[in-house]
């Protein structure tokens, strides 16, 4: 099934507005897991690229923490020594002063920013005319140069929740390509409490088990949404397939939670945080 982007459309048009400015600035968009920052950010980048915007997808992981700027990589010019903080941060800052072309930033989970990626955020953003716009997951520790953005430079802050009950239906509409029930969609809404991410999960396994039909042109129930248990029932389904590691480090946030960053970086090997990182 596709899913489309549904609703945000302010949201959009603000971060789409931002990365292709002129005049610099930055944007944070924050949010809980699942409600769908990375989607939405790169539709925007899609978007600012056709007015003509050279943006920078950097997308920060658990695992590009131990290479001292790997998010920026493709921006560090080859003659200039990683291992010298202050020569990237102004090697960096002049090649974006320089550009052709309108160059910004989607910084995607800058929450995950080595120290050195961020300090040079930072710097882009106190330096620059370039457009920055960083996704950040609520309820998960950051840099301090990552939190310095709104908290000392005054960057706004964008908020993303769920899905309201219109764009609920929207996206299945979009998903099963065609009109579903009032009830279905109540009760996925429910179920998912309007999260993107686990509607989705939940649609995927009530597709695997045949609980949709579509009757008269308009997709209804026909079986149980949910084994017995109801929404573990999805997350388990979720989980058993990942692997061995990849688990382990899954059911360690979530019993553990809160959990701090170097205790996850000292139970769970780098690639297991790596593919965590891309299922969430």
């Amino acid at each position: 099934m596709e899913w489309p982007l549904v609703g945000r459309r302010q949201q959009l048009d603000r971060i789409v507005t931002t990365l292709a400015s002129a005049g610099g600035g930055g944007l944070v968009v924050h949010g809980p897991a699942g409600v769908g920052k990375t989607r939405l950010l790169a539709e925007a980048r899609a978007r600012a690229a056709a007015r003509g915007c050279d943006v920078r997808w950097l997308l920060a992981t658990s695992a590009s923490r131990a290479v001292p700027f790997g998010p920026f990589a493709e921006l560090v010019p080859d003659d200039v020594d990683p291992a010298q903080p202050g020569g990237v941060l102004s090697a960096v800052a002049e090649r974006l002063a320089s550009a052709e072309r309108r160059v910004a930033l989607a910084v995607d989970d800058a929450h995950l920013l080595d120290a050195g990626s961020a300090a040079l955020l930072q710097h882009v953003v106190t330096t620059t005319r370039t457009p920055v716009v960083v996704t950040v997951r609520d309820g998960l520790p950051a840099p301090d140069a990552v939190i310095a953005l709104w908290k000392d430079l005054d960057v706004p802050r964008l908020p993303l929740g769920d899905l309201d009950p219109e764009d609920v239906r929207a996206a299945l509409a979009g998903a099963f390509d065609g009109p579903v029930s009032s009830s279905l969609s109540d009760e996925l809404a429910r179920l998912s409490h309007a999260n993107p991410l686990l509607l989705r999960e939940l649609v995927t396994a009530g597709s695997r088990a045949g609980a949709f039909v579509q009757r008269d042109g308009l997709w209804v129930v026909a079986g149980r949404l949910l084994a017995a248990d109801s929404l573990p029932a999805v997350v388990a389904d979720r989980l058993d397939r990942l692997a061995g590691p990849v688990r382990a480090g899954a059911e360690l946030v979530a019993l553990a939670e809160p959990v701090g960053a170097a205790l996850v970086e000292e139970l769970v090997p780098a690639e297991a945080r790596a593919r965590l990182d891309e299922e969430l």
